[in-house]
């Protein structure tokens, strides 16, 4: 969230989603960048995370799943989903939202905020200086790091990480020398050594040594894209973590630690993670695209909420979705001893 946007309005960082409404409105109709022009957007994000997001914080539900009165509900079918469709339609007539909502890219995007235009993204707090604030502050130079500003959470619903992040396969098809290549070349860079030119690229040209400490350049980091082979393969060592090369940088990595600290203390888990059911392979790829199609539907107006109701009562009554929620709540009973 753009903190130095709250300050100019006058307003408190939202914790509740009527709280977020409003400055989402304040950031979209009272000139927040001071141009005289009505160019700015209350969120920026695409059109999958926006709805995603939304629902988790309306339902309080991280995942697909919610446990209600001893069975798992698909949490589409809750009425707080409906409620967060509401929400998001409101924003986009209102024009909160950008008008190519449905077809935004990620460049498109991030190049909301960093070109001034969008007062909230919804992003991984850790991408600050990395992906938006350098470039921002070539058309503001006053900003700072700590403006950046994360928010803990809204409606006090935070998801919990669930503690892995992807994973890599070799097809058993690959020869075994070809498979012992790999394996080598995945054991080396999971090295510190590899592991650190990935974060802080090459002395002179990425980051400078200064009183002992590697101090990146994060415009040239950036422009030979070190961070995307972290996508890869992504070392977690500490002695990997960059120092702060400003104060203001330091202050901001002290605020995002205080941040995740009380993110931690209320985070919500996926409690449909490692549970398998046969039927759900079957029909979740497509009741998951039809719910999204009507979702954009609904949000831009294309369909009236009602579509939702007479949706959502078919569904349900489905005896393939019916038999998938009784595979998942058996699967739920038999992991917890039930």
């Amino acid at each position: 969230m753009r903190k130095d946007w709250l300050d100019k309005l006058g307003l408190k960082p939202p914790a509740t989603t009527e709280e977020l409404y409003a400055v989402m409105k304040a950031f979209a109709e009272k000139d927040p960048d001071g141009d005289g022009k009505n160019d700015t957007v209350g969120l920026s994000t695409g059109f999958d995370t926006l709805t995603g997001t939304f629902e988790g914080i309306f339902t309080g539900t991280n995942g697909k799943w919610k446990l209600d009165g001893g069975k798992l509900v698909y949490t589409a079918f809750l009425p707080e989903a409906r409620q967060a469709m509401e929400f998001l339609t409101k924003a986009y007539k209102e024009k909160l939202l950008p008008e190519d909502q449905l077809s935004l890219k990620t460049t498109q995007v991030r190049d909301l905020f960093k070109g001034n235009r969008a007062g909230i993204v919804i992003d991984k707090t850790g991408t600050g200086n990395r992906v938006y604030t350098t470039d921002l502050r070539k058309i503001v130079p006053s900003f700072k790091d700590t403006e950046f500003y994360p928010l803990t959470s809204i409606n006090g619903f935070v998801p919990k990480g669930s503690g892995f992040n992807g994973l890599l396969a070799i097809p058993k098809s690959v020869p075994e020398a070809k498979m012992k290549r790999i394996l080598k070349l995945l054991d080396t860079w999971m090295t510190n050594e590899v592991g650190a030119i990935q974060r802080f690229g090459i002395e002179g040209a990425h980051h400078n040594v200064v009183n002992g400490v590697k101090v990146t350049i994060p415009e040239k980091l950036n422009a030979d894209n070190a961070s995307d082979f972290n996508q890869i393969v992504n070392p977690t060592d500490p002695s990997l973590d960059p120092a702060p090369p400003t104060e203001d940088m330091k202050a901001a990595d002290a605020l995002k630690k205080k941040v995740q600290d009380e993110r931690a203390k209320i985070n919500v888990p996926d409690i449909s993670l490692g549970l398998y059911s046969q039927t759900a392979q079957k029909v979740l790829p497509d009741l998951e695209k039809k719910i999204a199609d009507l979702k954009a539907k609904i949000v831009i107006g294309r369909e009236p909420i009602t579509a939702w109701d007479d949706f959502v009562a078919k569904a349900k009554n489905d005896p393939e979705v019916i038999k998938m929620t009784e595979e998942m709540t058996q699967a739920y009973n038999k992991r917890a001893g039930k």
